[in-house]
C-alpha cells in the first residue's frame, strides 16, 4: 500500500486530477483518473486526509472515501473560485498546468488552514 500525508482532488465530470504528497518536503504524485478508477486508486493507499472543493459530487465522494477509511475535507466554493482566477491570471503568463495547481491547493489547504476546510459530512 502506498502512503501519502495529504491528497488534493480536483473533481470534474469524467476525469479527476489527483495530487498526492508523500511527505512535507517529499515529492508529489499527480494522476489523472477516470471516474471508474477512483475507487481502485483510493483502496490501494493507506488512509490520509483528502481535500476537495465543496460541491454536490464532493459530498458524494466524501461519503465514498469515508466508507474506504479515508478522511475528507471540503473547501468553500467561493474561495476556490477567487483563488483559481488569481492563479489562472498568473499561470497563463507562465504556461503552467492549472489542473495540478488546483489539486495541490486542495491538498495543502485541507491540512494547513483549520478554518478554511471543513469535514464533508458536517454539511
Amino acid at each position: 500500500m502506498k502512503k501519502f500525508i495529504r491528497i488534493g482532488v480536483d473533481l470534474a465530470k469524467n476525469y479527476f486530477q489527483v495530487h498526492a504528497l508523500e511527505s512535507e518536503n517529499g515529492r508529489a504524485v499527480t494522476r489523472k483518473l477516470k471516474r471508474s478508477k477512483m475507487h481502485e486508486f483510493f483502496s490501494q493507499i493507506e488512509p490520509c486526509l483528502i481535500g476537495m472543493e465543496a460541491c454536490g459530487s464532493a459530498h458524494y465522494w466524501g461519503r465514498e472515501l469515508k466508507a474506504m477509511g479515508q478522511r475528507s475535507a471540503a473547501d468553500a466554493p467561493g474561495l476556490h473560485q477567487a483563488v483559481c482566477q488569481a492563479r489562472q491570471e498568473r499561470c497563463s503568463r507562465r504556461g503552467r498546468n492549472l489542473r495540478s495547481d488546483v489539486a495541490a491547493r486542495n491538498a495543502l489547504r485541507a491540512d494547513q488552514e483549520p478554518g478554511a476546510a471543513s469535514d464533508v459530512d458536517a454539511a
